[in-house]
Formats: C-alpha cells, structure tokens, sequence
C-alpha cells in the first residue's frame, strides 16, 4: 500500500487594531479625520510563542514576578505613569524600560500593514459612503490574504474590540511621513515606528511598500 503524506501548509494568525474612530465628525481636525487599522501578523506555534515569552521576560525584568496581577501595555498608562508604570517616573528605569521595548520588537518576527483613510476625502468623493472601518477591514484582509496566498500558506484573523481608548502613535508618525501633521518633537512612538519600518509587507520583487505594507484610501 502506498503512503501518501501530506505537508501541513503553516499557519499565520494577523491581530487587528484601530487608531481613531470610524465618524465623520469634527473632520477638520488630523486627529479625527483620519483612521488607521494596524495588521500584524505572526506564524502560530513558534514566531508568535516566541514574542509573547520575549515579551514576558521583558515585562519580568522591568516589574519582576506579578502572577496575580499581569502587567498590561496600556499606553495611557504608561504615559501618565499609572499603576505599576509609576516607576518609569525614575529616568533611569524609564530609559531601560525603553530601550527593552525597542529590542523585544526588532526581534520579534512578524509582518505588518497599516491602512489609513483620509474620512473628509471619503465623504467628498463618494454620496453614500462605506463604512470607513469595514473599507478599510477589506483592505488590509486584502494584502493579508495575497501574502498567504503568495507564500502558499493558511491563516485567521483576531481583531482587538473597538470599544477603548485610541492609541495614535502608530497612525502619527505615518501622519508625520505624509505631511498631514506638524511634528512638535522626538517622541518613542516615532522611536517605535522606526523600529517597525523593516517589517512591513512589501512587494518582493521591488522592495515597494506603500500599497503593500502601508495603504492609503
């Protein structure tokens, strides 16, 4: 009898979030004219299992052992230095915390894509507008399912629930990059997003990123 063994295609999972919200209210304003959806998508069993205990470790280094009460990466918190974050006002802890962060995303192993929509632009353009969260959901599922389709692989989707607060940091220093905001000073998120730029999708013949990693609609 033969055998037939048959290659299990490997699996990616690409976690969703949103910067900015989905009205069209107040559109004079880059803060609410513009919303972003971040993509990030790891391989499942090993790249993804491989951050999250890089990111413990962190999170142990800076904090030590907290079982019963688990450090979450909140921005707001962070900032304003809430809960456990009180101990970023020493600068000293502060910088360490920010370089650590920094090392554990360059290692870290995934792709990204970030989908911007210009809200104002949309409502010009169009009389009955698409819902600009589900326009831009299309789009990134879009550049998700091509490169699983391109690298012959199998993958699902996590989206984070839209009911939160909003973190900028990402959708401002692509803002900054366009030119539709005023950049006032260094901040870490730009910091972030440097550390970022190598890991979004790009076209694999010409290196290109924008409509690959980076989708402006």
């Amino acid at each position: 009898m033969i055998q037939t063994r048959f290659l299990q295609k490997p699996r990616y999972r690409l976690y969703i979030d949103e910067s900015g919200d989905h009205t069209y209210n107040l559109l004079e304003e880059a803060s609410h004219r513009y919303l972003a959806l971040l993509g990030v998508w790891f391989r499942q069993a090993d790249d993804y299992v491989a951050f999250a205990d890089d990111l413990e470790h962190f999170k142990r280094g800076i904090f030590g052992p907290r079982p019963d009460r688990p450090v979450v990466l909140h921005r707001s918190d962070i900032i304003n230095r809430k809960g456990c974050f009180g101990v970023l006002c020493n600068s000293e802890i502060r910088e360490r915390f920010n370089a650590a962060l920094l090392e554990v995303i360059i290692r870290a192993r995934f792709k990204m894509v970030c989908v911007i929509i210009d809200k104002q632009a949309h409502l010009v353009r169009y009389d009955s507008p698409f819902h600009p969260y589900h326009y831009c959901l299309a789009a990134m599922l879009d550049r998700y399912s091509g490169w699983l389709n391109y690298k012959n692989a199998v993958g699902d989707v996590m989206a984070e629930s839209r009911a939160r607060e909003e973190d900028l940091q990402l959708k401002q220093a692509l803002l900054l990059e366009k030119g539709k905001i005023v950049e006032l000073r260094k901040t870490f998120g730009k910091q972030v997003y440097e550390a970022v730029i190598r890991k979004f999708n790009v076209n694999t013949r010409t290196g290109q990123v924008e409509g690959y990693g980076v989708v402006w609609l």
